[in-house]
């Protein structure tokens, strides 16, 4: 998906424990610097579901530990998403976004 000048690739899902881990890498097609931020990818469903507190970030050269991040023209990072699922919900029906500057673009789906 193409969404305010950024594109953004969908890499690695995983599923385990009702943990969904999402990795994704977003480059800046823009000639000027995009903020990214964490809180702006969310997982819709049945219910909103923000990224989890547990150790989601953005890959910083070592891990990924950033919240936001500033992303230079051209440059692209690396972010890894969690979110907490209950039991009793089912994974195949949700999408991932990312929402910027009022816009909003579907990164990944899951349907049945």
């Amino acid at each position: 998906p193409y969404i305010n000048e950024l594109l953004i690739f969908c890499h690695e899902i995983s599923y385990n424990n009702y943990l969904l881990t999402i990795e994704v890498e977003m480059r800046n097609c823009s000639e000027t610097i995009k903020n990214i931020c964490i809180d702006n990818f969310l997982l819709l469903g049945d219910r909103k579901i923000s990224v989890s507190q547990r150790s989601p970030g953005i890959w910083n050269g070592h891990w990924f530990e950033l919240r936001e991040t500033n992303l230079m023209p051209g440059e692209s990072v690396k972010i890894r998403l969690y979110f907490h699922l209950k039991p009793t919900e089912n994974k195949l029906n949700y999408k991932v976004m990312y929402i910027n500057n009022h816009e909003a673009e579907k990164i990944h789906s899951f349907s049945n």
